[in-house]
């Protein structure tokens, strides 16, 4: 599952954010489905910033920013009027994109199509072993911003010459294992508006909290 794994990390942190200079900006809103749970999930997007929020989750777990080109994560605990912001190490997590037609990278255009969301969506099937990703992605509205980061820019590439597309936004994304449905991630609602960028700034008000190396507590800090 390692390829297919790489494939999920590079969509939802915008390996496609290359592609096209017209990129979504606005929210959209998910449901996601797996080991018999199921989650709502609002997203707010521009450039290389992402704000998410989970319904019905405890006050004291909030939500969570990320910014800077997806190289730093906030998390916001209402419940404490604190937040903690930590650095993602993209260079440890994204390795590089395998050669077309390789054994690494098992990614085909099926040419199927259908209508999500009264949008046309293309279809892509990702295979290894015995397991599966199916994602249905459409061009209309633009690339997912969620990256600016030169560690995913040889994905970009690999896949836009996959997909042949300019543009690309998964509305629907599935996996099975041995033939049976592991997970499902599909887009309930999308509307784009302008974002600014103080929207994703934590809360004016909240305090900074930091881990020290080594030590498994958080202390206070300032903003």
């Amino acid at each position: 599952m390692r390829t297919l794994t790489l494939f999920l990390i590079s969509f939802f942190f915008g390996s496609l954010t290359q592609l096209s200079a017209k990129t979504f900006e606005g929210r959209y809103d998910m449901r996601l489905s797996g080991d018999g749970e199921q989650v709502e999930i609002s997203l707010w997007v521009k450039d290389g910033s992402m704000k998410m929020k989970v319904a019905g989750r405890d006050a004291g777990m909030g939500e969570m920013i990320m910014r800077e080109g997806m190289r730093k994560m906030l998390m916001i605990m209402p419940g404490q009027r604190m937040y903690m912001e930590m650095d993602i190490p993209l260079e440890n997590i994204i390795q590089d994109a395998p050669e077309e037609g390789s054994k690494d990278f098992p990614f085909r255009k099926t040419g199927n199509s259908r209508t999500i969301l009264g949008m046309k969506a293309q279809e892509f099937v990702f295979e290894e072993d015995n397991e599966k990703m199916t994602i249905w992605a459409t061009e209309e509205l633009g690339s997912m911003p969620f990256a600016n980061n030169p560690f995913l820019q040889g994905w970009s590439e690999a896949l836009r010459r996959m997909t042949g597309l300019d543009a690309f936004f998964p509305l629907e994304t599935s996996g099975t294992e041995n033939g049976r449905e592991a997970y499902k991630m599909t887009v309930t609602k999308v509307e784009k508006m302008k974002l600014e960028d103080s929207f994703f700034d934590p809360p004016e008000g909240f305090m900074k909290m930091t881990l020290p190396a080594g030590m498994g507590g958080f202390l206070p800090g300032g903003r």
